[in-house]
């Protein structure tokens, strides 16, 4: 189980937990649980996909640029990841679509908008639209490395020790 919090957790009390389920040597099936502290219901949605896709879902988190807007996503339905870039030509608080100058740029600390989206239409009528619950979180390229890490290495052990290996 690998949870991203986000980076001011103490207020917001907002997570994105992956809990591996199964994996085999082609596909990984995982639990996605979006939690938002007390006052929300806990949200969750198991996704099967690629084991190949998920890893590049995966390198991609940690690939992410702060002036770029992203859209992280798999090609099996199930979740989609937004990445709202810091210093965007239209994300500046208080100011509106104003650059922020790059000289003001080393006063912030970087940190990663990401805006995780599960798929309703998946799980509701078993066809994909891109439409469903959201969880954003503002997050650290710390953390998102540890989240990555932590899930690469529990993919990995998770499948040395699936019954599918041991099944003579």
């Amino acid at each position: 189980m690998a949870i991203l919090q986000d980076k001011n957790y103490a207020v917001s009390h907002s997570e994105v937990e992956f809990k591996l389920i199964r994996v085999s040597d082609d596909s990984v099936l995982f639990m996605a649980i979006f939690r938002a502290g007390a006052t929300w219901p806990e949200i969750e949605m198991k996704i099967n996909c690629l084991k190949s896709d998920f890893y590049t879902l995966l390198d991609n988190l940690r690939l992410l640029e702060n002036t770029y807007l992203s859209k992280l996503e798999m090609h099996d339905p199930g979740l989609v990841i937004y990445h709202i870039p810091q210093f965007g030509t239209y994300y500046y608080p208080s100011f509106g679509p104003n650059q922020i100058p790059e000289e003001e740029r080393h006063e912030w600390e970087p940190y990663y908008e990401l805006i995780f989206m599960l798929d309703a239409g998946e799980k509701n009528s078993l066809s994909a639209n891109w439409r469903g619950p959201a969880l954003s979180l503002a997050v650290t390229q710390v953390q998102i490395e540890a989240f990555v890490a932590c899930l690469k290495k529990e993919t990995s052990d998770h499948l040395w020790f699936s019954p599918v290996r041991y099944n003579h």
